[in-house]
């Protein structure tokens, strides 16, 4: 107690307080810029994704002849999603990467990039093949609800890895997920 008394009559005490407060508010405002930057990436990747649904329904829905016109097209359209998924890959590999600064140990074990990185894998053979070749695809209207299926799958895989991230430990699932 003298210790505690001789620190505070001194001015050392206070100067202690401020420091360790200054160090709380220093890590709490890192951690905060953390997850605005994942949710901000989070959105984007759900923004591109809803891009890649869209312009895959609106060439698929009325998709009828195989002349030169629609080789053009279908050529454009392949650009198109191949650039859009290329970006999500990318956008998936930063996600993952700042999500593992994670001290909830299931992050790990969800393998959130694997899964992205093969959903997207899906999204681009499904909205591109035989797409040069309209008269080969019997059901359209399927293609455009399995493209849209596994761009929401996608999403939901990124929301899991947001609130597996940021769980209070009281909701942690010992020891199922470690």
């Amino acid at each position: 107690m003298a210790i505690i008394k001789l620190l505070a009559e001194t001015g050392i005490l206070a100067i202690l307080l401020t420091l360790a407060g200054w160090a709380f508010v220093f890590k709490n405002s890192r951690a905060l810029a953390l997850q605005g930057e994942i949710n901000t990436i989070a959105s984007t990747i759900e923004k591109t994704l809803q891009e890649v649904a869209d312009e895959n329904y609106k060439f698929w829905k009325d998709v009828e002849a195989d002349d030169a016109d629609h080789l053009a097209k279908s050529r454009l359209f392949s650009s198109y999603i191949e650039h859009r998924c290329n970006m999500v890959e990318r956008k998936i590999g930063l996600f993952c990467g700042k999500c593992k600064d994670s001290v909830n140990p299931a992050v790990e074990r969800l393998k959130t990039h694997d899964k992205c990185i093969e959903l997207i894998a899906k999204i681009r053979d499904r909205s591109t093949m035989d797409s040069e070749k309209p008269s080969e695809v019997k059901e359209k209207y399927l293609r455009i609800n399995s493209i849209n299926n596994l761009t929401l799958k996608l999403s939901n895989e990124m929301n899991l890895m947001i609130t597996t991230r940021s769980q209070p430990m009281s909701q942690w699932e010992w020891p199922h997920n470690y």
